[in-house]
């Protein structure tokens, strides 16, 4: 296993903060969660925003790993280079943008004989997009479906949340068989969730409604 956090503004914990600049600290969540599920992690870099120098992350370890899980660099803007990357490495690209919110622009891709999982830059979209796609490809990779997210139906006791064009993904808290929403302006911290609240698209959420949630591993 293979972690990239792309961004020229990232910093590693301990460097001295300053204007523009933000700390590198995705990838130590999502190292946590690989690491307790028994994975290795082969390498854990950063790479500027240059198509050139991700090519060169990936190349210096190739062979050592099965999968590489990227962060950021994956939507529209000027400094979105992961695609360019992708190119330039001679990967093939399997899909990018998915009707999802958050973390529309994940992205995957196929180098060799590995696949380059390519999360949003956004700490909670890259979680989402996270839970969501690494362990569906590990129970494949090992054919073990104990690897998938549980899923249930769960009855919201709190919460509202409008419509939405797009699927929804909601950090919860599950108490009882019941479903707590956070506030809208309030974000709960990794810790303090247990489950993710699928919204389907153009639909409401509100208390008493039943719902389909995927339980995170502990």
């Amino acid at each position: 296993m293979g972690l990239i956090a792309t961004g020229s503004e990232l910093l590693s914990p301990g460097e001295r903060l300053t204007a523009g600049k933000l700390y590198n600290s995705t990838v130590y969540t999502l190292a946590s969660y690989i690491e307790r599920y028994n994975g290795t992690i082969v390498f854990q870099e950063k790479c500027p925003d240059d198509p050139i120098r991700f090519s060169q992350i990936l190349k210096q370890y190739a062979g050592n790993f099965d999968v590489v899980l990227t962060t950021g660099g994956v939507s529209i803007g000027d400094k979105d280079f992961l695609p360019q990357g992708i190119k330039e490495l001679g990967a093939e690209e399997i899909f990018h943008f998915i009707k999802m919110k958050p973390g529309t622009p994940v992205m995957a891709s196929r180098w060799q004989d590995t696949i380059i999982l390519s999360l949003s830059g956004n700490p909670f979209a890259s979680l989402i997009n996270f839970h969501l796609f690494y362990w569906p490809l590990l129970a494949y990779f090992f054919q073990n479906k104990q690897f998938l997210l549980k899923e249930y139906d769960a009855e919201i006791a709190s919460g509202y949340r409008e419509k939405s064009k797009l699927t929804r993904y909601i950090r919860a808290k599950l108490n009882n068989g019941k479903v707590t929403l956070p506030a809208k302006k309030k974000h709960l911290m990794t810790g303090s969730y247990d489950c993710i609240v699928v919204q389907p698209e153009n639909k409401k959420l509100e208390p008493n409604y039943f719902v389909k949630i995927y339980l995170l591993p502990r």
